[in-house]
């Protein structure tokens, strides 16, 4: 048949031509609808970053001249000042949250409608090779992790990765030694990030397809209930259940252990860093006691920066898993239409009906279910077509 063969020719180029970097270009495309939305977020965010660094540039005068000099001025505006951070930085928090949490159910909403048209003109082929579980489980959770990517993913990417240059920024500024020496610690971390990414989106496609494992099966037993009952059939239903769930369990066990080992295998890299810095400054760099505000300074900003490194770290992980995701469902979005070839126009019918020569067999066998038949019904006739096992 032509539409089988246009299927699966559009199912080996789709899956062919779609990398990561083309699925993320199409998500992104749904979200940059939303552009003024984005660009207020991006802002907030930016000012979140920023109050980040201030916290960690506020700790130098603090220890110098509150702790060290005991600065009655410096005791009264040092506080004010850390309130008046910490005020803001709530204020654009809720801020940047709630507009990424708009860009995103938005973008939900709209890859939903879109993947909704395009189901309503899938081929009748189509819908023999798939169950329909799969299609539901693709709608309801791979459109979201696909927004995840686009949106949480972004907020994260943003706001640490300014924070991070930010507080680097601040290092080299304070101490452009100890920097260089912590900047050692990227390539391990670059490293690390490299290997997960393999993992997280092997991880996430296998997830894919034993959520729609669990779906079928829900789907199977809510329609044949009656005939489950029938033959007695719970406790096989049940075991079937069992496997199907615990076949999810199990990928996502093997995607939690690298998720879980991917922090501390980061501190772990970086940890060493910190500790050469502390012995370095300590036995070689000590300049008197007016250096106090700014190692504690250093020191601050250095600790605060493996929040955003871990951050980033795990923002690789929605990244794979939002790719796999978008993969699937712009997949089914780009089949073709079922077509339509009729070209005869009845103007006045009888009724009666007239089939001739019909052949019929599965795409998945060439084995023909029905050959050569006709028949004829008439206007007001009812017919009914009897299998051998009665169906």
């Amino acid at each position: 048949m032509q539409t089988e063969q246009n299927l699966n020719r559009s199912k080996k180029e789709s899956l062919s031509s779609m990398d990561g970097k083309v699925i993320f270009v199409r998500v992104a495309r749904y979200v940059l609808r939303y552009k003024l939305w984005l660009i207020s977020a991006f802002i907030l965010l930016v000012i979140l970053s920023a109050t980040q660094v201030g916290i960690a540039a506020i700790l130098k005068p603090i220890i110098d001249d509150g702790v060290v000099d005991k600065d009655p001025v410096a005791a009264l505006w040092l506080p004010i000042a850390m309130l008046l951070l910490m005020v803001l930085r709530s204020l654009v928090s809720y801020g940047s949250g709630y507009l990424m949490v708009k860009i995103g159910r938005s973008t939900i909403r709209d890859l939903r409608r879109d993947f909704f048209k395009k189901m309503v003109y899938l081929s009748t082929d189509y819908f023999d090779q798939v169950p329909s579980s799969t299609l539901v489980s693709k709608f309801l959770y791979d459109i979201e992790q696909t927004a995840v990517m686009m949106t949480e993913t972004f907020a994260d990417l943003v706001r640490n990765s300014l924070t991070a240059v930010g507080l680097l920024a601040w290092m080299v500024f304070l101490d452009w030694r100890l920097c260089l020496i912590a900047i050692f610690s990227v390539p391990l971390v670059a490293v690390v990030i490299r290997y997960a990414n393999k993992k997280f989106r092997k991880a996430s496609h296998e997830i894919q397809n034993s959520m729609g494992n669990i779906a079928e099966t829900i789907k199977e037993n809510s329609l044949g209930h009656k005939v489950i009952k029938v033959y007695g059939a719970q406790n096989n239903q049940i075991e079937a259940f069992k496997a199907v769930n615990q076949d999810n369990f199990k990928k996502n066990m093997r995607r939690g252990r690298v998720s879980a080992a991917l922090v501390p295998v980061t501190t772990l890299c970086v940890s060493p860093i910190f500790a050469i810095i502390l012995f370095i400054y300590l036995n070689y760099l000590v300049e008197g006691s007016d250096s106090a505000g700014k190692f504690v300074s250093f020191l601050g900003a250095l600790v605060m920066l493996m929040s955003p490194l871990k951050s980033l770290a795990k923002v690789n992980e929605k990244i794979q898993i939002g790719i796999t995701a978008a993969n699937s469902i712009f997949q089914i979005i780009d089949l073709p239409n079922e077509a339509d070839e009729g070209q005869l126009r009845i103007d006045e019918c009888k009724g009666d009906i007239e089939f001739k020569n019909i052949y019929f067999n599965y795409h998945t066998d060439d084995k023909r279910v029905i050959s050569a038949m006709d028949f004829t019904v008439n206007a007001g006739e009812r017919v009914a077509l009897v299998g051998s096992s009665g169906s």
